[in-house]
Order: structure tokens, then sequence, then C-alpha cells
């Protein structure tokens, strides 16, 4: 491993999450004594991260570097601390446990789930639909007031693509949202029923993550940063990744 991020990239099988827990192994086999390392190896694919903490430990074990302490901190978050000589800690997390398990953030325990949230967004969209005369000339066959369209836009733009405030919202360029064109009006209608929607979704710890980043708030724990199966991250999570490890330590990201 040189001082530098990677972004390897191959089709499917073709090994590349087997780089990446070879270049973790060559990594902590060259770590000095007396600078202990912090390193985070994250994915959206939780047997993925199960498997990679495996494979990690096999190959530790295929050089002999067996002292090291494993602790299962969830079914999908595995620590390993004082491993070789550098007494390195390595952290083997899905990504969806970073706002509250990597990043430690204080958040309300209780959850609204995404069939909840669409549910009330619904009955949100049908009184803004009868009651602002704005959105009378959409309907309520418009794909904009579909309250799983507008789960979507929460989840893919508000979030995906840092459009956290109205403002940005209504400016934001849809990249990867498939070309599909939203008028302003339309765009009013989704914030307005986002904005008075539940606010306790998965997608709004994350949201709360990534305002905690952009302003600075969190402390990089990481000295080193892999991510597997990059193309499942959005904008967002690269930025929240980046707030997480320490200056700007390279990254390691691998792609299909």
């Amino acid at each position: 491993p040189g001082n530098r991020s990677v972004l390897l990239r191959g089709a499917a099988g073709s090994g590349k999450s087997i780089v990446l827990v070879e270049r973790l192994a060559r990594l902590i086999e060259r770590s000095p004594v007396g600078q202990p390392r912090s390193v985070l190896v994250t994915s959206f694919n939780k047997d993925m991260v199960r498997q990679l903490a495996r494979w990690f430990t096999d190959r530790m074990d295929s050089v002999g570097i067996s002292r090291f302490t494993r602790t299962n901190r969830s079914e999908s978050c595995i620590e390993f601390s004082g491993v070789g000589t550098g007494s390195d800690q390595v952290t083997f997390c899905n990504w969806d446990q970073a706002p509250t398990r990597l990043a430690g953030l204080t958040l309300d325990s209780h959850v609204t789930h995404d069939s909840v949230w669409v549910r009330e967004a619904g009955s949100i969209t049908e009184e803004l639909l009868a009651t602002n005369p704005d959105f009378r000339p959409l309907g309520s066959d418009n794909y904009a007031a579909d309250p799983e369209f507008q789960l979507m836009e929460l989840r893919r733009v508000v979030y995906g693509l840092m459009a956290t405030t109205k403002e940005k919202y209504l400016e934001v360029e849809r990249t990867g949202r498939g070309g599909r064109g939203i008028g302003r009006v339309q765009r009013e209608l989704v914030w307005s029923v986002i904005e008075r929607a539940p606010q306790s979704t998965f997608t709004h710890r994350r949201i709360h993550l990534l305002e905690e980043a952009i302003a600075g708030h969190i402390n990089g724990e990481f000295t080193d940063l892999f991510v597997d199966e990059a193309q499942d991250f959005l904008p967002a999570d690269i930025e929240c990744c980046y707030a997480l490890r320490r200056g700007n330590n390279p990254v390691f990201m691998v792609v299909d």
C-alpha cells in the first residue's frame, strides 16, 4: 500500500474483495510499533461484511498473526483489537450502522418504518391536493403525488444528493434519477410532503449524520478506510465516509 487513494473496479466475481482483504492484511503487517491504526471496512452488504471478516481472520492466521481479540458488536459489526505488532484495531461494519455505532451520534430510539411513512405521506398528499390551489393541477395520478416516489426522493435526492434544504431541493441537478423531469410545482409538492411527514426514518438518521459531517462535528476516528461494493453508496454516503477518517488519509474503494 502507498499513501494514495485507490478505486478498484472489476466485474462481479473477479476477486476484488479478496484484493481488498490482501491490501488490508499487508497494511497491518507493515504497521509500525507504537503507531496503532484504526481501520474501518464497510459495505451495505451485511453478508459481505461478515465474509470479509472471515477472510481477514484466515489471512492473519496464515502468516501467524493470531494475537488479537474479536468482539461482535452486532451481527454485522465485528471489531478486531490488538492486531499485529502495531496493536491495530480493525472494524468490519455494515454502513447502515454509521450514524450510531460508527459516528456515535445520539438519536431517538424510535424509528418510523417505511410503510408507516408512506401511509402518512399519502394522507398529507391528499390534503395538500385538496386544499392548496397551487397543487390542484397536478392531480392524484401525477407521479409526484405518489408516496413511494416521495420516499425515494427523500432517500436518493434529499439525502443522497445532499439537497437537505428546500432551496437546494428545488434547484438540485437530479443525477442518477433516470432522467425523469420533475417541474418546480412537483418539487414543491414533494418537499411539502417530506417536510410534514415523520422525521424519524432511517434516512433521517443518515441526514443527521450528513449534516454533522458537513458542519465538521464528526471526529475522524479511523486512520484507514476500505469500502466494498461502493457502487451502492450515494454521494452523501461517500461524504460521510470521508468525515469518519482522520484528515485526508487515503481510502480504498471497490466497485462493480
